[in-house]
């Protein structure tokens, strides 16, 4: 490996990597005001996952260190004046306020994923809740951040969002970009994983659970019978199942009851739970 950073890889001649890197940068990234230095630092186990991507574009250095209180920490680094100097041109110097339209104005659309994989991995979470009850995907930006970008793809991608500023009792101001419904996560999810080979695997395989559990609940019907055993109708939720029935109120814990045993029958039909193949 060379002494140098092929910067071409990052301005001009795209590779999944080297966009999956600026994606990362624009997450963690710092780009030094008084120098040339450009770093990236984060827990040691995914600095480690990042530095063999990392080294396809250059040398770069690999350090650690310890913070008190903090897991151990680890740091990918390199002074490179035209690497840096494009960085600042492409606002990665002012992240904190800004979008990241420039640098991804460059960027082919068919790569273009990949800087989203990398900003994700940086900054982004997909979240559940033991029960599952709660399914999210979020990134975290600062209180002013432009969240421009974010809203642009998923615009294009027809994904409900919302943004959302806190201030803490300590003062601690930040903001976040939340995907919220359970098919919006999943085309979010497929447009940055499908036919990826890269990826923080532990995000990753947390994007499967959720979406193994999304996918087994779609599979879930509720079908309605009359007494004779003759199928009427058929639902993707208990809610639809309510509203057919038209009482005006949501009926479908009466539904639910019928399913378990505890009642004969609900609003004068019989009503299964099935798990479609």
């Amino acid at each position: 490996m060379k002494n140098i950073i092929n910067t071409s890889l990052f301005t001009n001649d795209f590779t999944p990597e080297s966009v999956y890197i600026l994606g990362l940068l624009w997450a963690d990234g710092y780009t030094d005001k008084k120098s040339n230095r450009v770093s990236i630092e984060c827990v040691k186990d995914d600095i480690e996952y990042f530095y063999p991507i990392f080294q396809t574009t250059g040398d770069f250095k690999l350090s650690e260190r310890q913070r008190p209180n903090r897991r151990l920490q680890g740091t990918i680094s390199k002074s490179s004046l035209e690497l840096s100097t494009f960085l600042k041109e492409n606002d990665y110097g002012d992240k904190s306020l800004s979008s990241p339209n420039k640098i991804i104005s460059r960027i082919p659309k068919n790569l273009i994923n990949y800087f989203y994989l990398g900003w994700s991995d940086g900054d982004g979470c997909f979240y559940y809740s033991k029960t599952k009850k709660i399914i999210q995907f979020i990134i975290s930006g600062s209180y002013d951040q432009d969240w421009g970008s974010l809203i642009t793809i998923c615009d294009e991608l027809k994904i409900q969002h919302r943004i959302d500023r806190f201030i803490t009792k300590k003062n601690h101001k930040y903001s976040r970009f939340l995907i919220n419904k359970n098919e919006d996560i999943l085309i979010f999810g497929k447009f940055i994983y499908e036919n990826t080979l890269i990826g923080l695997p532990r995000k990753k395989e947390k994007y499967n659970v959720i979406k193994n559990y999304i996918d087994d609940k779609n599979s879930i019907v509720f079908q309605c019978y009359d007494k004779s055993e003759k199928l009427i109708n058929e639902f993707s939720s208990l809610k639809s199942a309510s509203d057919w029935l038209n009482k005006g109120r949501y009926v479908g814990t009466c539904i639910s009851n019928n399913i378990n045993g505890r009642q004969p029958t609900a609003h004068g039909f019989i009503w299964k739970k099935i798990k479609k193949q």
